[in-house]
């Protein structure tokens, strides 16, 4: 299936779709009074309770220590991907994708772990997929502080572009956009590398609020550019590659963040295919990324799938 250019779409209907989308998420986040409350807030009675019962049961079993312990030991994984329209001066472009902080107001250690991680890693470009709050509802201005320890840990010159993901409410914006930020909110921004184009696109959250526009995010790129496409979810997928995204990166399942030797995940919320919901991926023409994430929800441990921040390194096939 070969990919297909989206309708050209006027600067004006570009804005309105983009102004309606804002306001879906803002009535949204109204309709569930979500800057109400604390950081760590569940979505609903029955989740905290439920959260609580599996802490309780883990310690019981002496497990949560070594939960918290695997939660708090991130990895770097370096991954190569090849395409054969990447533009030669793109050749060993280095993109470094940071996904689910899931940052908790008085949880240093795993921000610390993150930091001592990233300590000195070089890339060209950083990319942020969304979900930076452990909880739901209430003030997220918590998770600047420790998003700024993070962002002075590496090198990237070419910019850090950042998306919002289901945990995310608006009012983290423009604190976001003080950290020197580019936030992409169904929008793309183009990277000049030597000859080449590059155009980042990034949609808002799929998933909760359902506030993504693909076409309008992809919409203006150079003719030759190369397209990479930002999603919390990989949850539109086709809508990506029917509008020509090369690479679509994304986060938002955390691998499952607790697995079973043999069964593997059995909780991981994305409205897609298994196969897309961790690791990389193809389809068609498009390739993609759903990384495991750097943090953990709902109970802030992991087994069997480590935490990670990914940089990826694009090559001409």
């Amino acid at each position: 299936m070969e990919k297909e250019s989206g309708p050209l779409i006027t600067e004006g209907e570009a804005a309105r779709r983009r102004a309606a989308l804002w306001r879906r998420r803002l009535e949204r986040e109204t309709e569930l009074g979500l800057r109400h409350g604390t950081e760590d807030d569940f979505h609903s009675l029955r989740a905290k309770w439920t959260a609580m019962a599996a802490t309780f049961l883990l310690k019981t079993l002496r497990l949560y220590a070594r939960g918290r312990s695997n939660a708090c030991s991130p990895r770097l994984t370096d991954l190569a991907f090849a395409f054969p329209n990447l533009p030669p001066d793109l050749d060993g472009f280095r993109i470094l994708q940071l996904s689910d902080f899931h940052f908790r107001s008085k949880d240093h250690a795993f921000t610390r772990a993150v930091c001592d991680l990233l300590r000195g890693v070089e890339a060209d470009c950083c990319v942020l997929t969304g979900d930076y709050a452990f909880g739901y509802y209430g003030p997220q201005n918590f998770v600047l502080p420790h998003l700024k320890q993070v962002l002075e840990s590496f090198r990237a010159p070419h910019g850090i572009f950042a998306i919002l993901g289901n945990h995310d409410i608006s009012d983290l914006v423009p604190g976001l956009r003080d950290l020197g930020i580019t936030v992409l909110i169904n929008e793309g921004v183009g990277l000049r590398v030597g000859d080449a184009d590059l155009w980042l696109a990034g949609v808002d959250d799929p998933h909760k609020f359902r506030a993504e526009c693909v076409a309008v995010a992809l919409d203006g790129a150079p003719p030759d550019a190369f397209k990479v496409l930002l999603a919390h979810t990989p949850e539109c997928i086709p809508e990506a590659m029917a509008h020509g995204a090369d690479l679509y990166l994304c986060g938002h399942t955390h691998g499952g963040q607790i697995r079973f030797p043999i069964v593997g995940a059995i909780l991981l919320n994305a409205r897609c295919p298994r196969r897309y919901t961790m690791g990389r991926w193809r389809y068609d023409a498009m390739q993609g990324y759903t990384t495991v994430g750097l943090g953990s929800t709902d109970i802030p441990v992991r087994y069997l799938c480590p935490p990670q921040a990914a940089r990826i390194t694009l090559h001409r096939a």
